[in-house]
């Protein structure tokens, strides 16, 4: 049975704090993207790894969607290439391994409760290459993985895709943008009283 806003402000004001009225999600990393090996046999090597050498190297994060976004290649966006630089940077163990057990929490399911607005994009693109979807795909995350997991944050979740939406949605094209804002306040109108 899913839970008003007010169910959970006052449930958590019983000790557990002030919670959200709701919580909105914009192309949420619930799993990884990536195949069985990946996610089973590099996993349990992380696992390992990322507690015994948590700095340690072990992928680099994909640097084509970011450079796909940046006014100096192309994009529309201007942002601090300090903060996300176009050579992308490295994936850690230990933060691979925090990563990975906070997918598996979700794949065994959350108890989020207060409602849920899970949004992504309706297209995957590949993450590993330049491509010329990357303006109207998710290249970063599968969509299939986020329609699949976002029922597992709670008891009161709604799923919208966006069509011809980026990973960040606040980040596609003028008119997939308006649809992720309209959207999210529509939904927000309908869910904060």
């Amino acid at each position: 049975m899913a839970r008003t806003p007010s169910a959970c402000r006052s449930a958590a004001r019983k000790g557990l704090g002030i919670p959200p009225d709701a919580l909105v999600l914009n192309s949420p990393w619930l799993e990884l993207n990536r195949g069985w090996f990946q996610r089973t046999v590099f996993t349990a090597l992380l696992d390992v790894l990322g507690r015994i050498a948590p700095r340690l190297v072990v992928g680099h994060i994909a640097v084509h969607y970011g450079q796909s976004l940046h006014v100096d290649s192309g994009g529309e966006w201007t942002y601090d290439l300090a903060w996300k630089p176009h050579e992308g940077f490295p994936a850690r163990a230990g933060w691979s391994r925090t990563i990975r057990r906070g997918h598996a929490s979700v794949a065994r399911g959350l108890d989020v409760r207060c409602p849920v607005l899970v949004l992504a994009s309706t297209a995957t693109g590949p993450d590993d290459r330049w491509h010329e979807a990357l303006g109207t795909t998710d290249s970063v995350l599968r969509v299939e993985d986020i329609v699949e997991r976002a029922p597992r944050l709670g008891p009161d979740v709604t799923v919208v895709q966006i069509p011809d939406g980026v990973h960040d949605l606040a980040l596609s094209g003028p008119v997939a943008r308006q649809r992720y804002l309209d959207e999210t306040f529509g939904w927000v109108a309908e869910h904060v009283r």
